[in-house]
């Protein structure tokens, strides 16, 4: 019996986060991973590991993976699907399907290439149902939007909301955060992907800045998003706006970060679970997100906002001037919590086997 980790195309964002937490995990039972070649450029512990199939990115490398899974996986195993998708191919395994992207489910503002995108990893979730024991999501808002699009269809979903156990043991050994007098010091975690939504964010700022307001953002931004980097240095040296990107940075250097500021603003339009507004939380520190599902689902901001318009962002900005809240630390959100699911399934298959 083993847990096979299947995760062919994470290889940035959160999901590469979790996935990092997944193999440096003990477990008595024997984990495979297969994962995309890509993280051999960011994390060297995956050299050592001899469990592990490296997957070449694009179709190819992808069917290659699918017909190494429908090989390898035998009847005791239990597959976790990782990357949003269930197999393509039938195998023996137990399969697990671990949802992170939202935006499979939702309408919203995305590229032509994601549209498409989206629209054929919807094709093969209903194709592919049949092959899946359980769905895993981290929220009630993520399971109602799965629920809605399923249209019926019977599922067993299961909600375990996780954060990478490192960045757990960070957030308990870290000071909470203290209050800052001035509260002009704002950070953004996250990549620059269009849903979320930096275009309204740096409008926002160039807002403030006309009513003679420059607050200072700090962003991560991966500098391949190079249109997004292009439009922040039109704006910073049109308008004056104090805006900083420090790039991709390592999560290990997260918290110096957060402590450097007053508050996380989050105006994603969509996601699974939101990891930086966890971490926020469980740091006490100050967050503004959007007045959406997915924000409830895991803190009270002290301030909200419609995250569809600029305005509405820069206003929460200057309200939050006046007002000094901390959220609470109110949930367990140990990764061990997925492995146990896991581990479970890994028994009762057993148990069937010899009944």
């Amino acid at each position: 019996m083993k847990i096979i980790i299947y995760a062919p195309n994470i290889h940035e964002g959160g999901g590469l986060v979790l996935l990092n937490s997944l193999a440096s995990i003990s477990s008595k039972f024997a984990i495979y991973f297969i994962i995309d070649v890509r993280i051999k450029e960011k994390y060297n512990y995956f050299y050592n590991k001899d469990s592990i199939f490296f997957v070449l990115p694009g179709i190819y490398g992808r069917l290659k993976a699918e017909y190494f899974l429908k090989k390898y996986a035998n009847k005791d195993d239990v597959i976790l699907c990782f990357h949003n998708m269930p197999p393509l191919f039938k195998n023996k395994g137990n399969n697990i399907l671990f949802i992170q992207n939202s935006l499979i489910f939702q309408k919203t503002n995305i590229t032509s290439i994601s549209i498409f995108k989206v629209f054929l990893m919807r094709v093969i979730l209903r194709l592919r149902l049949k092959y899946l024991q359980s769905i895993i999501v981290q929220t009630y808002s993520m399971k109602n939007l799965l629920i809605e699009w399923l249209d019926g269809r019977r599922v067993d979903i299961r909600i375990i909301p996780f954060m990478p156990s490192g960045v757990l043991q960070d957030c308990y050994k870290s000071n909470p955060h203290k209050d800052y007098y001035d509260k002009n010091k704002f950070i953004y975690v996250a990549s620059g992907l269009p849903h979320k939504n930096h275009i309204n964010l740096l409008l926002a700022w160039v807002y403030l800045a006309k009513l003679g307001f420059y607050p200072e953002l700090t962003l991560t931004i991966d500098k391949k998003h190079t249109e997004l980097i292009a439009k922040l240095n039109y704006y910073r040296g049109e308008f004056g706006i104090k805006i900083c990107n420090v790039g991709l940075v390592n999560h290990d250097q997260i918290f110096d970060l957060y402590k450097a500021h007053s508050a996380l603003i989050y105006p994603s339009i969509s996601e699974s679970f939101g990891l930086p507004l966890l971490e926020a939380k469980l740091i006490s520190m100050d967050i503004i997100a959007g007045e959406l599902d997915y924000v409830r689902d895991i803190c009270s901001p002290v301030e909200t906002f419609n995250p569809e318009s600029h305005i509405s962002i820069a206003k929460a900005i200057m309200r939050y001037g006046k007002k000094n809240y901390n959220t609470p630390l109110d949930s367990n959100y140990n990764i061990q919590n997925l492995f146990d699911c896991l581990t479970e399934n890994l028994k009762g298959s057993n148990g069937k086997n010899n009944a």
